[in-house]
């Protein structure tokens, strides 16, 4: 495999070499620095090259800085896609993120709890603006509770600015009150507890992974709030 392909000389050969040839199904319209136009077909990617094959049958790895804007982007979404379908492009690890507890009697404690997700990026590309819907709540499953908790849910759109190819980022997500108290028996406690997370994850329009920290989570449903970004969205 070669590099260096995108000087203006090796530009117009490639060039002259694909006219000759059939052209390929999935064939993209490349630019060298050169200004030349070159058209050619993604096979893979590396954390620094692209390797494009072109209509003589040669595979050419491609160092990303020798790309123009458009042309990296494109190749960015080929891998995240590819890697996405295979539902290896993130790879999470989640644990609570909880306050410390206060008491204003002797029959109730509060704190404020959220999650921590751990994000690993483990596309050879970086991922850059990448957004997080999500959607988390805390367990109600006695008519008591329900009197005393305030708001059961929460659900919120967050932009990442980057992670690094093989890179990790620790997300934070908002948090709800929970509590500990006696019940109207005054003998039996009730502890509160969240339910569980539910995220996806969006790169411009392409849906990156999704993410279910418990089987619990199932049985929600997704916030209507909470569109699929429209193709070409920026991040906000």
């Amino acid at each position: 495999m070669r590099t260096g392909l995108f000087s203006p000389l090796a530009g117009a050969i490639c060039l002259m070499l694909f006219c000759a040839g059939a052209p390929a199904a999935n064939a993209y319209l490349f630019t060298t620095p050169g200004g030349e136009k070159v058209e050619g077909e993604y096979v893979g990617a590396t954390p620094t090259v692209a390797n494009i094959k072109f209509a003589n049958g040669q595979t050419v790895a491609i160092s990303f800085s020798d790309m123009t804007e458009k042309d990296r982007e494109y190749v960015f979404s080929c891998t995240i896609k590819e890697r996405a379908t295979r539902g290896e492009a993130l790879r999470f690890r989640l644990r609570e993120n909880n306050g410390s507890r206060s008491s204003s009697n002797g029959w109730e404690q509060t704190w404020q709890a959220g999650y921590k997700l751990t994000i690993e990026n483990l596309l050879p590309v970086p991922l850059e603006d990448l957004r997080i819907q999500y959607y988390f709540c805390k367990e109600n499953d006695d008519a008591y509770v329900g009197r005393y908790l305030n708001q059961n849910y929460f659900q919120e759109e967050k932009i990442i600015p980057a992670i690094g190819s093989r890179q990790s980022f620790d997300f934070e997500t908002a948090r709800l009150t929970l509590k500990i108290y006696k019940g109207s028996s005054g003998s039996r406690w009730h502890t509160g507890s969240l339910r569980g997370l539910w995220a996806r994850f969006y790169w411009k329009d392409i849906l990156v992974a999704e993410y279910k920290s418990s089987k619990k989570m199932d049985s929600e449903r997704w916030p209507d709030e909470l569109a699929a970004p429209k193709k070409n969205s920026p991040a906000q």
